[in-house]
């Protein structure tokens, strides 16, 4: 596994590039601070094909910068998917018009906090249909491609057990991706299957919202001495001292 990190504090750019183990899954997040009071990391975007998982490194919260006050998780995702419907039989054309499918996605993020956070973004669902009266020859197919991608998305906030956010390293969230399908109802004529890919996209954003430490009052000018008067208090010092060893002397 291997990372760049690089914290700038004018304008609190913090680029971060990471490659995950395996050589297959690769993920960047990238935290810019929107004031003195917030700094916002948003990941790369994860894609894939039905079922799958990913993860992503995020930065902790550097505490020298002030107080964490909170700690906002947003998922959101895009989904777009089509069935395929296929003619097995040897003969016939039966009729597979007019009945409803859906196909639907959902996201799961993991934060290893304390207790473990989930956030779901709730399901992005494309519901559509055979199309009527169509017949389908036999060992022939039929793809019905989505004219649109349907979407979700979910946010949730902490404002205690924070200190699973602080730190100088990374920590890791995942996302995971399920799928489900519903197949045309009623069901298709014997020897016709159906398939399903949905691809989902999207993207983690991180908000760590925090309060500067206050500024050290400035020292009062009326407290410190002049050098003048420095200078006489040392003077009255040294005299006492000589009166003192004459006064012993005697």
């Amino acid at each position: 596994m291997k990372w760049q990190y690089a914290l700038t504090r004018s304008g609190l750019a913090i680029p971060l590039f990471c490659i995950l183990g395996g050589g297959t899954a690769t993920a960047a997040t990238v935290c810019t601070s929107t004031s003195t009071t917030q700094i916002v990391c948003t990941s790369d975007m994860f894609s894939g094909v039905n079922n799958f998982q990913a993860s992503f490194l995020f930065p902790y919260f550097d505490s020298t910068l002030g107080t964490l006050q909170s700690v906002t998780v947003a998922v959101s995702e895009s989904a777009s998917g089509r069935i395929s419907l296929t003619n097995h039989n040897g003969s016939g054309n039966p009729s597979i018009g007019d009945r409803p499918f859906s196909l639907s996605s959902n996201v799961v993020l993991s934060v290893p906090a304390t207790p473990l956070w989930t956030v779901t973004s709730g399901t992005a669902t494309w519901q559509g249909s055979t199309l009527p009266n169509e017949k389908l020859v036999h060992g022939g197919s039929r793809t019905i491609t989505s004219p649109r991608a349907v979407t979700g998305g979910a946010s949730a906030s902490r404002h205690t057990d924070l200190n699973a956010f602080l730190g100088s390293d990374f920590f890791t969230v995942g996302v995971g991706v399920t799928t489900s399908y519903t197949p045309p109802y009623p069901a298709l004529p014997s020897g016709i299957t159906s398939s399903y890919d949905l691809t989902t996209t999207g993207n983690v954003v991180m908000t760590y919202n925090y309060q500067t430490y206050p500024n050290l009052p400035a020292a009062n000018p009326s407290e410190t001495p002049e050098p003048t008067t420095q200078v006489l208090f040392g003077s009255a010092l040294l005299l006492l001292s000589f009166v003192k060893r004459r006064f012993q002397r005697r």
